[in-house]
């Protein structure tokens, strides 16, 4: 499975906020994590619109708080491609957010179900897991 970056933000910060399936399924073994999740924690870390905290509480950045998961869940990473990034040109506007936009493309490309609380990935045909 491909985990959204808000999934994996409730996870971390909110967990009361994810589906008792959602919870499971991102526990599992084998999940995939995006380098565009990467992106928008530093994007949205930077402008303000997110406080990143490590375990203690204290402030952390982007990059130490997306390792602390990755660590903690075993997830595997998925690098954004030159065809990830050209392939979103080819998607309908269902959605404006281009973070969710690159990551339904590499759900679509690399055949994998995402783990998210928004119903928008369906109308682009990838299997949707809440």
């Amino acid at each position: 499975m491909l985990i959204d970056t808000n999934a994996l933000v409730w996870y971390a910060k909110e967990p009361a906020r994810l589906s008792k399936r959602a919870a499971a399924v991102i526990r599992e073994q084998g999940n995939f994590y995006s380098y565009v999740s990467v992106w928008e924690l530093a994007i949205k870390s930077s402008l303000g619109k997110l406080k990143l905290t490590d375990q203690q509480g204290q402030p952390s950045d982007a990059g130490q708080f997306m390792l602390h998961l990755v660590r903690r869940l075993q997830l595997r990473s998925l690098l954004i491609e030159f065809g990830d990034v050209a392939a979103v040109q080819h998607l309908p506007f269902h959605h404006r957010d281009p973070f969710d936009r690159l990551l339904t493309v590499q759900a679509q490309r690399h055949k994998l179900p995402i783990v998210s609380a928004d119903p928008v990935f369906e109308r682009y045909g990838v299997k949707r897991v809440w």
